[in-house]
This record gives C-alpha cells, sequence and structure tokens, in this order.
C-alpha cells in the first residue's frame, strides 16, 4: 500500500469515528410493584444534558423510614444501551425532591432541579 493510500485510510477511520455520536436515551416511567412501565422516551440532546446535570450535582442525604409510598416517577438515562443514570424519584409536598439511585444512595432534588425535571416529564 502506498503511502498516499495509507494517510486516506486513517483520514476516512478518523472521519467515521468522529462523526458518530453516543446514543443516548432518557426514558421515563412509572413505577409498579415490580415493574417500571416507561411511558416517555426521550431523545433530544439539550433535554437529557439537562437531566444529566441535574443528577451529576445532587448531594446525598440520609433518609428516614417515612418514605414507604411508591415512587412517582423513573428515569434511565441509556447512552449506547448501558445505563448511566437509574433512579426513582419522589416528588415532594415542599417542592423538593428525592431520588434512590440503585446500588447508591438517597440523593435530595433542589425545589428549583425538581421543577426542572416536572417540566421535561410533562412538556414531552
Amino acid at each position: 500500500m502506498t503511502k498516499r493510500g495509507l494517510i486516506i485510510i486513517v483520514i476516512l477511520i478518523v472521519l467515521i469515528t468522529t462523526g458518530c455520536s453516543p446514543n443516548e436515551i432518557l426514558r421515563i416511567g412509572s413505577p409498579n410493584e415490580d415493574t417500571i412501565t416507561f411511558d416517555i422516551e426521550i431523545k433530544d440532546k439539550e433535554t437529557i444534558q439537562q437531566v444529566r446535570s441535574i443528577f451529576n450535582s445532587l448531594k446525598e442525604i440520609d433518609v428516614s423510614d417515612n418514605l414507604t409510598r411508591e415512587p412517582d416517577t423513573f428515569i434511565s438515562l441509556n447512552k449506547d444501551g448501558v445505563a448511566e443514570i437509574w433512579a426513582y424519584i419522589w416528588f415532594l409536598e415542599d417542592g423538593t425532591a428525592i431520588t434512590l439511585r440503585p446500588r447508591e444512595n438517597y440523593y435530595l432534588i433542589t425545589e428549583e432541579q425538581s421543577n426542572k425535571l416536572k417540566d421535561i416529564i410533562i412538556k414531552k
């Protein structure tokens, strides 16, 4: 193979691999006793980035045993088929929310973040 042919192949490989964006999907569902029924699927990059930003900024909290009701919603953000975010959410009367990320802990969602998540869920 000539040097020119090798350069063309390398350029094509670079163009192909850098032009591919990850396949991301945000799924929102309703938790039931043992299952989750997914009602909404979002592929909008801006919305996905907003949700990712919220979850990356959460503060871990201790939750007492009084959180006994079923979660209000479930969010799953999958990137190339792998769950990046997997979280149950309880919206509270004071405008905040609590999320449980399985195999992790409970986290507080501020009122502002909670309202943004509600807007995303209702908008779609």
